[in-house]
């Protein structure tokens, strides 16, 4: 036979596919970063090109700018002071973290006079003196401190207290700090002070998921707020620092001696409650001061002699007339 002419076709043999060269992760950010670093570079020149073109526009821009800035806490601060909270940031925080929340709101003529003084004399003595709602002194003392290797602790206000506990959360920061800053002159400058007491007063943590004075009063002592001796006050005022630690039940060394100084120097503070005082006069916060110096105890000469020192000798207190008005309890 003859062999055929034709070639033969080679064998079939499919090609093997290269796998495709692996991409940089890079490549799909390349240009958002080409356009960031752009933006980043030109957008300084173009300001400052727009600041010499168009003077006017730029501070505008920057004047509303800083309206925002200001007004944005303003607003609900404004609410508060027609409006009663009825929680607050703090209370959130815990209901999360799965405490039973107990909140009672009391008005301030509700509650023991004697409440607004000692909470002023236990967490801000110079509460009535305060600008902007800051005690520099402290501020600068504890500069002070901090500078001479000690650790500051803090001094906060009854302004910044409140702006913590409204808007923000308990764990120290300096972001904390800052927003406190920022928030805490428009409670000073919109909220009166004997507002700002009431709202305290009604808002602060007294115990795990206790919050106000009136659920904080019958939780520990089974009374209402408004049936506190001096001496009840005196211990939960103690336990604002750490009221997930601390009990006004089974008191420590330093809550006792910290209770005896706010029982101590209650009435020879007086005149630091003067800005919370009604103006016609009615429902005074503190009508138990007779009854404190003249009463037969230790402290009442402790009392007598610092309020001798701040009022004068021989003055027992400037607002005797209140005395007939007295609670049997005080």
């Amino acid at each position: 036979m003859k062999k055929s002419s034709r070639p033969r076709k080679p064998p079939f043999r499919p090609e093997r596919r290269r796998k495709p060269e692996p991409r940089s992760r890079w490549n799909s950010w390349l240009p958002i970063f080409a356009a960031m670093t752009t933006h980043l570079v030109a957008g300084p020149f173009h300001g400052i090109s727009t600041l010499f073109r168009e003077p006017g526009r730029v501070w505008r821009r920057s004047a509303f700018a800083l309206g925002v800035l200001v007004a944005a806490p303003a607003l609900p601060v404004l609410l508060l002071r027609f409006v009663d909270p009825t929680t607050s940031a703090f209370i959130l925080i815990r209901r999360a973290q799965g405490f039973q929340i107990d909140m009672r709101w009391r008005p301030l003529e509700a509650v023991a006079p004697v409440l607004p003084v000692a909470v002023v004399v236990a967490e801000d003595p110079n509460f009535c003196g305060e600008r902007l709602g800051f005690d520099f002194a402290a501020i600068e003392h504890e500069i002070g401190v901090w500078r001479a290797g000690g650790s500051p602790s803090g001094a906060s206000t009854i302004d910044m207290q409140l702006s913590r506990n409204l808007f923000l959360w308990p764990e120290y920061s300096l972001l904390r700090k800052a927003l406190e800053a920022w928030i805490t002159p428009s409670i000073a400058l919109i909220l009166p002070p004997r507002r700002q007491l009431e709202i305290y007063l009604n808002i602060v943590e007294f115990g795990p998921g206790t919050f106000g004075i009136e659920a904080a009063a019958r939780h520990w002592f089974g009374v209402g707020a408004n049936a506190l001796t001096l001496e009840q006050a005196a211990l939960l005022m103690t336990v604002l620092p750490a009221p997930l630690q601390r009990s006004p039940l089974t008191p420590n060394d330093t809550m006792l001696s910290r209770a005896a100084y706010v029982q101590k120097v209650v009435a020879a503070r007086l005149r630091q409650l003067e800005c919370a005082e009604p103006r016609d006069g009615s429902q005074a916060l503190l009508p138990f001061v007779p009854a404190l110096v003249g009463a037969s105890s230790h402290v009442s000469r402790d009392i007598r002699r610092e309020t001798d020192a701040v009022f004068g000798s021989g003055t027992s207190c400037p607002c005797g007339w209140a005395t007939s008005r007295l609670p049997a309890h005080y």
